[in-house]
């Protein structure tokens, strides 16, 4: 179990939470990333979140990257999302596994003003599955890193 924790704490050490932006060479997209949301819920579930502007040309698009990662060997299996009483349209991207633990990725698109009226207020939703409840509080301040690149609505 120690071997575990170790590895684990090395693998959060070796992922960067900051803000970033980076350019495709051959795919000619360039992703700005905000800072990353992390949260501990409990013993075995994390959950991580980050916004997304992901631009190509004039076109771009917004996105609400989401992850939740669990230490027990269970897959997360997110079947539901939901902010304030309206259903969210998540998308699962991936799950993978590194040792015992267990993630999904996914994504909730959002428009520009969504982005904008986010970086005002933060974002409070819940992701849900047969195996737990995942609730996530994204601060202001992570829409607003983004919010300065979007043409105002």
């Amino acid at each position: 179990m120690r071997f575990i924790f170790v590895t684990f704490l090395f693998l959060s050490a070796c992922s960067s939470y900051a803000e970033y932006e980076r350019f495709g060479v051959h795919t000619g997209v360039t992703v700005k990333a905000s800072e990353a949301y992390v949260r501990t819920l409990d013993a075995v579930a994390r959950v991580e979140a980050r916004v997304l502007r992901l631009s190509k040309g004039d076109r771009e698009r917004f996105v609400l990257k989401t992850f939740v990662i669990r230490s027990d060997r269970n897959y997360p299996k997110i079947l539901d999302a939901f902010s304030l009483g309206h259903e969210l349209d998540y998308h699962r991207d991936d799950r993978h596994r590194i040792g015992v633990f267990r993630a999904e990725a996914g994504h909730v698109d959002m428009s520009a003003a969504e982005v904008w009226r986010r970086a005002l207020s933060g974002y409070s939703f819940l992701l849900s599955g047969p195996r737990g409840h995942y609730p996530f509080n994204i601060p202001p301040k992570l829409f607003a890193q983004i919010a300065g690149l979007a043409q105002p609505p």
